[in-house]
């Protein structure tokens, strides 16, 4: 990863199919697990797929805002404009996209979420 001084300017270095892509990491909504790796989406519609798994990405990505919500997804708060209570809860995204939390990470989602 690439950083540098500010939140909104650190960069995220992404391996897919054809080298490298650098990216602003305000810019990626949300990370899901595919079979062969990740793939990324950026709020600007385009989705990137590398071979880099999520568990990988998650090291990099927490401490800058982002939080694991299921074992398949990890979601950039800042993207997140509602979340649904209840025995099934799931985090709206701005675009519309609608997201499992899984009732483990619920309590500590729900934690973490209240301190943004």
């Amino acid at each position: 990863m690439i950083a540098t001084t500010s939140k909104t300017k650190r960069k995220i270095a992404i391996q897919d199919i054809d080298g490298f892509k650098f990216t602003n990491v305000s810019d990626l909504v949300y990370c899901e697990s595919t079979r062969n790796g990740t793939s990324l989406f950026f709020n600007s519609g385009h989705t990137i797929n590398s071979s880099r798994g999520l568990y990988e990405l998650e090291s990099e990505l927490v401490p800058l805002g982002f939080f694991r919500i299921h074992k398949s997804f990890l979601v950039n708060l800042d993207y997140i404009s509602a979340v649904s209570g209840g025995e099934k809860s799931t985090v709206s995204l701005f675009d519309g996209t609608v997201l499992s939390v899984s009732a483990r990470k619920k309590k500590s989602f729900m934690d973490q979420f209240t301190k943004v």
